[in-house]
């Protein structure tokens, strides 16, 4: 079974998805207390759908587990390929993890490791080794955004890569094709900050309907948060080392 704590042994394992549903991969929209207001409109991340590894899990259990968190769906992994393990400074490198695994255990699309900052219990600013299982994957039936999750984005590849250049208006990607799905208010009560969120006026919460800039900020009605109308959104997490490193994932129809 593969087990990332040696390279992390004082640090945090992690895991996300490459997850594909209906032709688009899809992602998940940063929690609101990470929004930020900027010249270009409020800025979210768009990032992985995915977790921290529990006492007792295997990546493959965390990763299933999340995605039921998050989504609300099951998912098949895809594996036996190739990993790409890549770097916080854009070294990477192809590893073949298969004397690492079980019997039938699918190995990860991608590894990537950064140190993270965080605070000490004495107060001291300090960096953590942190790495990440990405997971191919697909979803067995529609995902819905749950827990923290404002919304879940379903991207093209080329749309995805698109954010290789910088953040994007998140309206202009969805008149693109991009679809939206935002989460319904019960699903989204897990954020503290949720009481504060915009809501919008229909209530629909259909892929491909978007409810970005269908309410002023603080209306309430229908049920389903609204995204405010100046979001522009930014590859974060294994959402940006997953494009990063495009080229060299063992994606199904690549000669590897």
């Amino acid at each position: 079974m593969l087990d990332l704590r040696e390279y992390v042994p004082n640090g945090r394992v992690s895991t996300g998805l490459l997850a594909y549903y209906d032709g688009f991969t899809v992602w998940s929209l940063s929690p609101r207390r990470y929004w930020t207001k900027t010249q270009d409109g409020t800025l979210m991340g768009l990032i992985g759908i995915g977790g921290g590894q529990e006492p007792g899990e295997s990546l493959v259990q965390t990763v299933k587990r999340e995605a039921l968190e998050e989504a609300g769906a099951d998912i098949e992994i895809q594996g036996g390929t190739p990993t790409v393990w890549a770097y916080e400074d854009g070294r990477s490198e192809t590893r073949d993890l298969s004397g690492l695994l079980d019997d039938g255990e699918p190995s990860p699309i991608l590894v990537w490791q950064m140190d993270i900052p965080w605070i000490s219990d004495d107060g001291q600013r300090r960096k953590m080794p942190y790495v990440v299982a990405v997971y191919l994957a697909r979803f067995l039936c529609g995902p819905e955004p749950k827990t923290e999750s404002p919304g879940l984005v379903f991207v093209s590849e080329d749309q995805l890569l698109s954010l290789l250049g910088g953040p994007r208006s998140l309206s202009e990607m969805v008149s693109q094709g991009t679809r939206l799905k935002t989460a319904r208010r019960e699903d989204f009560a897990a954020d503290p900050s949720a009481e504060q969120n915009s809501r919008t006026a229909d209530g629909s919460t259909e892929v491909g309907s978007t409810e970005v800039g269908s309410t002023a900020e603080g209306e309430t009605a229908g049920g389903t948060t609204a995204i405010p109308n100046d979001t522009v959104v930014q590859l974060h997490g294994s959402a940006l080392y997953l494009a990063r490193h495009w080229g060299q994932l063992a994606l199904p129809g690549r000669d590897h």
